[in-house]
């Protein structure tokens, strides 16, 4: 079924907030974001960084091997007992960094999104050191796998909620029934940059991969006259130095559905792979990343 060009008119704000309710705070992109575009090619140090951060998930594997073996060998209760005790920790050295460098050389590239907006937001407003702009990518990026860290510990659930949602919902409705979520979500970003902060948002869309989702670092907002929702702006760390708007509105109800539209470029690639959605200019809901 076609998507429809544009959605249903959205339902009324409901919350009181004036129509001109809007506040931008001093974060510019092109001195407060980085320079550097959000795409990084494996090293040795971020295949390291990245079986040191799924130990703990490597271990558990590791330990379950380790278990089996011990029954294995459960008429020697000495040796059955050594090898169940010490087979998550070898099994885990002896399979992690090989199998997560195999994983993760499917893809040529990978991205730092949440890393690079939790630091620009950390760094705002700069009170000693260089701008963010101003700073070199293999210098900081150390810091960008540490923060990408906290903001994926922080968000990888709701990510992965609302976007089996999106993806298992029926043929032919292309909105999200995400209207009440998206709503409070607004509301909560809209206080935050009241008082005086940006803050990092997920951007969960459908596309096929979930690694392809995205997120931003959002400094400002402006409510839509009259109805639930407004723009928000934000810097997207995969186009650097600029401004970039984020339309949120909800419509209908039982469930209310999300309609959020952005000049960040999503949607098919060249190389036959999706960006955050299958639609361009489209997401399908966003979230607070509390990291």
């Amino acid at each position: 079924m076609q998507a429809p060009a544009s959605p249903p008119p959205p339902i009324s704000t409901g919350d009181g907030a004036p129509a001109s309710r809007r506040r931008v705070l001093d974060f510019d992109p092109k001195r407060d974001g980085f320079a550097f575009t959000n795409a990084f090619v494996w090293t040795d140090h971020d295949l390291d960084f990245l079986t040191e951060q799924l130990q703990p998930l490597l271990v558990g594997a590791g330990g379950m091997l380790g278990g089996l073996t011990g029954q294995l060998l459960g008429r020697r209760p000495v040796l059955g007992s050594l090898v169940a005790g010490t087979g998550g920790a070898v099994a885990a050295r002896w399979l992690g960094r090989a199998l997560v460098e195999r994983v993760a050389r499917q893809w040529s590239s990978f991205g730092l999104c949440g890393g690079m907006a939790l630091a620009a937001v950390e760094r705002w407003p700069l009170k000693a050191g260089l701008p963010t702009a101003k700073l070199e990518r293999e210098r900081v990026r150390a810091l960008l796998r540490r923060r990408q860290a906290r903001t994926l510990r922080a968000a990888w659930q709701p990510f992965l909620r609302y976007w089996l949602g999106v993806r298992l919902r029926p043929d032919g409705v292309p909105y999200a029934p995400y209207g009440d979520d998206l709503l409070a979500a607004y509301r909560a970003i809209r206080q935050r940059i009241d008082g005086g902060r940006p803050v990092v948002i997920g951007l969960v869309g459908d596309a096929p991969d979930v690694f392809t989702q995205h997120q931003v670092a959002c400094f400002g907002y402006a409510d839509h006259e009259g109805v639930a929702g407004g723009t928000l702006l934000v810097y997207a760390p995969t186009s650097p130095g600029e401004v970039t708007p984020v339309t949120v509105e909800a419509f209908g109800s039982h469930p209310r559905r999300c309609f959020v539209s952005t000049d960040i470029e999503t949607g098919p690639r060249g190389n036959g792979t999706y960006f955050v959605s299958q639609r361009h200019n489209h997401l399908s809901t966003l979230f607070v990343v509390d990291a």
